[in-house]
């Protein structure tokens, strides 16, 4: 309520004072600031108020306090809003007797004033001695931006000593990005290149420069990008290339690619991916080539990676040729990247039809391809080679099949699961069973496919099944795990409540409860307590539904760690109940302090509803914690209400 009426009391005087005329605002304003008695925050908020009035008649009393340490701030804050020459007439003048911060902030606002009567001023105090002047200056004349601050920071530029240079910089670039700003292009880019050519400048800067001069000019930026990619060191090689992303000029897909062979190897594979990434057709040929016929074997997976971007019926046939061949080993792993990642339609379907004559491991790119695209209909095609001679292919098509079945031939996985011919294919065929339940729609269908094989599977195997159990979720997998749960083999109880503890819904609930009640599975309380609790934390329910399941696991508990558990939970419920119930937990001296973290974790989120009941909390944490920290910050929620 405090609040309120202050705010009131702030917004009244505010209304007041926009009443008077402007000569009646600098009298009260000069009175407020030359009071004695005043308080440092009603001068600060007559300075703020002055400043949003707006009045050139403010602009004395303000300027009266500008060298005060306390009060420069807010006053110049307040000059610099206030439109007009005087006000920068008074920030100048200031500039004469001001020192340090007081200096540089004055500086600062006549940067955000933008007004050109400013740089004079700014012009002689680049020749100070302190570098943070310097720098502050370069700023402001940057953020004015006018012929005559960029001509005063490229005279001081050209004279300067390096590390004067690296000061003078920010200003530059600020001026570039104005001349860009009203058009002056040109102007621009010279600026970017006076910086880009000093050898002696860190790299970052020198890149700075670069980036900004590409930008500029994208429809002549070839004789740049050529000359740093050609000539240049590894950082500026980089943002060239790097900004060379960002230039959709066709033409410059010509300079890309005379650039190419006169490059070292790296870099070709850098300007390779820049290839691809641009998909221009004009380099096709180019990059096609150097696939079928680069003898550094690095560059050719990168001229093979690249080809992803051009989608024409000649580079497939290339690509799916090769990736059905056998003496091209080195670059399959490039060949199945471009084909996943290439974009056309009809490609699946040329894929399948290559993958139908194809035999033996050279159909295990195939594959590849067609578990990194999801291809649905390569899965008739794919079974076959269930059955094949060799290992590597029965495990590819294994692998694959986890991204091409569906829940509707999720059996065919469900049988191999059953009778796998070594460890490695179990553990493959795990492996694709889960992503297939990961991304089934409809799981209680798929549920029950597991279920009809559950009963008679080996005792490992139900443990698999339990796990895809936990995968799919829904209505008739809960049912079975919970099942599970009465199982007298130990192991399948161990997996069951394991499940349940990470499901990934909050219908999971009302089963471990279940469990945690039930003493023939007292071995797993706690994990199924953590399990609860993570449900509580974690999941989309109601806070007061939340808060019912902690008074449950509350009548549950058996040890110290699982109670803080659950006041952890409630500091995580932002309700007044919690509030309440954890000043149960404060009273108790081995739960007071991460009680006390709680309870202010609650008070930050009602404090705006309760303030008596948080005072009142709050009171009761300074009283129980030890904790210096906690102190301050139960303290600062009351300060707060106050």
């Amino acid at each position: 309520m405090r609040v309120l009426f202050s705010l009131i009391f702030v917004f009244a005087t505010f209304f007041l004072f926009a009443q008077e005329t402007p000569q009646d605002e600098a009298v009260k304003l000069n009175a407020v600031l030359q009071d004695p008695n005043a308080s440092l925050y009603s001068k600060t908020l007559a300075c703020k108020q002055a400043g949003q009035l707006g009045t050139e008649a403010s602009v004395i009393p303000l300027a009266s306090v500008l060298l005060d340490e306390k009060l420069s701030h807010p006053a110049r804050i307040g000059l610099q809003q206030i439109p007009g020459s005087a006000a920068t007439t008074a920030l100048c003048t200031a500039t004469s007797q001001a020192q340090g911060n007081i200096l540089i902030g004055i500086i600062g606002s006549l940067g955000e004033r933008r007004d050109p009567a400013a740089v004079t001023i700014l012009t002689e105090l680049l020749a100070e001695p302190d570098s943070r002047i310097v720098r502050a200056c370069a700023v402001a004349l940057g953020k004015i931006g006018n012929t005559e601050a960029l001509h005063a920071l490229q005279k001081r530029f050209a004279e300067a000593e390096l590390v004067q240079k690296e000061l003078l910089v920010d200003g530059l670039f600020a001026c570039a990005e104005h001349l860009k700003i009203i058009g002056n292009i040109k102007e621009a880019v010279t600026v970017y290149a006076v910086i880009r050519v000093q050898k002696d400048l860190p790299i970052s800067i020198r890149c700075g420069a670069i980036r900004g001069e590409l930008l500029s000019q994208e429809s002549t930026a070839g004789s740049l990008l050529t000359a740093e990619m050609l000539d240049s060191a590894e950082e500026e090689f980089l943002v060239a290339l790097e900004v060379a992303r960002d230039l959709t000029n066709p033409e410059l897909t010509p300079v890309f690619l005379d650039l190419l062979p006169k490059l070292k190897s790296q870099r070709q594979i850098l300007l390779l991916d820049l290839l691809d990434c641009r998909a221009d057709r004009k380099a096709m040929n180019i990059v096609l080539e150097m696939a079928k016929n680069e003898q550094n074997i690095a560059v050719r997976n990168a001229a093979v990676q690249a080809l992803a971007g051009f989608p024409d019926n000649e580079v497939i046939d290339y690509l799916l040729e090769v990736a059905a061949g056998e003496e091209n080993v080195a670059i399959f792993d490039s060949v199945i990247d471009a084909l996943t990642r290439m974009k056309m339609d009809g490609l699946d379907t040329k894929i399948v039809e290559r993958l139908k004559t194809t035999k033996g491991k050279a159909c295990i790119p195939l594959v590849k391809i067609c578990l990194q695209r999801k291809i649905a209909e390569s899965t008739p095609i794919l079974l076959p080679f269930l059955t094949d001679s060799e290992y590597e292919v029965r495990l590819a098509v294994l692998q694959a099949l986890g991204n091409t079945v569906s829940g509707e031939n999720i059996e065919v996985l469900i049988e191999r699961l059953l009778k796998p011919s070594s460890k490695i294919e179990f553990d493959t065929v795990i492996g694709s069973l889960l992503v297939v339940c990961n991304r089934t729609v409809d799981c209680d269908a798929v549920a029950e496919k597991l279920a009809a094989v559950y009963e008679t599977a080996p005792a490992e195997t139900k443990i698999v099944l339990l796990e895809l159990y936990g995968a799919l979720g829904g209505q008739a997998a809960i049912a079975a795990v919970e099942k599970a749960v009465a199982d007298q083999t130990e192991a399948i109880q161990d997996a069951a409540t394991r499940v349940l503890g990470n499901w990934h819904d909050p219908e999971a609930a009302s089963v471990i409860l279940g469990i945690l009640k039930n003493p023939a599975v007292q071995k797993f309380h706690n994990r199924s307590l953590r399990g609860y609790i993570r449900i509580v934390r974690q999941m989309d329910v109601s806070n007061e539904h939340r808060f019912n399941m902690c008074l449950e696991a509350l009548k549950l508990v058996q040890r110290n760690e699982e109670t803080l558990l659950i006041i952890d939970a409630l500091g995580r419920i932002p309700i007044l109940k919690s509030l309440e119930k954890l000043q149960e937990f404060l009273e108790q001296p081995e739960f007071a302090e991460p009680a006390s973290l709680s309870a202010i974790a609650v008070s930050r989120s009602i404090i705006a509803q309760q303030q008596e009941k948080v005072t009142a909390a709050m009171q009761k944490v300074l009283n129980v914690t030890k904790n210096n920290d906690t102190r301050r910050q139960a303290a600062e929620i009351l300060e707060k209400i106050k």
